[in-house]
């Protein structure tokens, strides 16, 4: 049955420092599965090889993993590259941002069923460039650090019997 108005509820983080281990838990995946438990995708001699899958797969290698690494040298870059006009493209795209967050706002407003909490929470929308940058650094962390050490592989957030048929390498 089609519910329109259905909701899903969680446990949601108390403190910043649970919702940065727990985004940094969840950016873990990325590598645990995309790349690991999941690489028998991109294996175009595979009988079950799909270019469906492929596309995805490198969809999210692409936007998940290459992308987050590549903003780091590109904001260190771009600092030390900057011109006369600088500041006023800065405000710029933080307005454009804001433009597009007042777009999203309405579409939720017409579909919300709390308008009251849902006004309340988009109040920090000003703020929230500043923690997609907290985030992209939280995800590189976990791109690393799962690349390197392969913490998820000690995680007890990963059932044992997924982490016993990942790929280990």
């Amino acid at each position: 049955m089609f519910k329109p108005y259905a909701q899903c509820l969680t446990n949601l983080p108390t403190s910043f420092w649970s919702l940065i281990k727990q985004r940094r838990r969840w950016e873990w995946a990325i590598v645990t599965f995309e790349c690991r438990k999941h690489i028998d995708m991109a294996n175009i001699f595979s009988p079950n090889f799909r270019l469906s899958n492929l596309a995805l797969l490198v969809d999210r290698w692409l936007y998940s993993i290459v992308l987050q690494l590549i903003f780091w040298p590109y904001l260190v870059w771009m600092l030390l590259n900057t011109h006369e006009h600088f500041g006023k493209l800065m405000v710029f795209y933080y307005l454009c941002y804001l433009m597009l967050k007042l777009v999203q706002t309405a579409l939720i407003f017409y579909y919300s069923t709390d308008r009251r909490r849902d006004m309340t929470v988009m109040l920090i929308a000003p703020l929230m460039p500043f923690y997609h940058l907290i985030q992209r650094g939280v995800s590189c962390w976990a791109i690393f650090e799962e690349m390197l050490t392969r913490r998820s592989f000690r995680d007890g957030f990963v059932p044992k019997h997924v982490r016993e048929v990942t790929w280990h390498w």
